[in-house]
């Protein structure tokens, strides 16, 4: 058993993965159980582009509903790894109202839930 969440994770804005990224550290948070993905492959034989790796990295995440207890954790030492870019991980949980996103950057992180509000009666919008 356990609760599963669906995640997207995303770069936000122009955040430097043009340059260069320290894979080696990227590769051991993904592959080597940090991250806790098993349903991430590794496709590039040189490594491919910063960013072929982060797009490959957040379609494994996207869809598909995980167990990843240690997301909070394992994001921070990821933003770690490149401090200047700006990581936003959404997550919906299986329980109604569970919706939430979730910005990292240099090991530190700003979370906020959804606001889910349904206004008053307004005669003026019968119709």
């Amino acid at each position: 058993m356990g609760y599963y969440t669906v995640y997207s994770l995303v770069i936000v804005g122009d955040s430097g993965w043009d340059t260069e990224v320290d894979y080696d550290s990227l590769e051991d948070l993904v592959l080597e159980g940090d991250l806790k993905m098993p349903s991430y492959k590794h496709s590039y034989g040189d490594k491919g582009s910063p960013a072929d790796f982060m797009k490959s990295l957040a379609s494994c995440l996207t869809y598909d509903a995980h167990k990843w207890y240690s997301y909070e954790e394992d994001m921070m030492a990821l933003s770690k790894v490149n401090p200047e870019t700006l990581f936003r991980l959404h997550g919906e949980g299986e329980e109604r109202g569970d919706i939430w996103n979730m910005w990292f950057q240099n090991g530190k992180s700003q979370r906020e839930e959804v606001l889910m509000t349904i206004p008053e009666y307004d005669p003026k919008k019968m119709k």
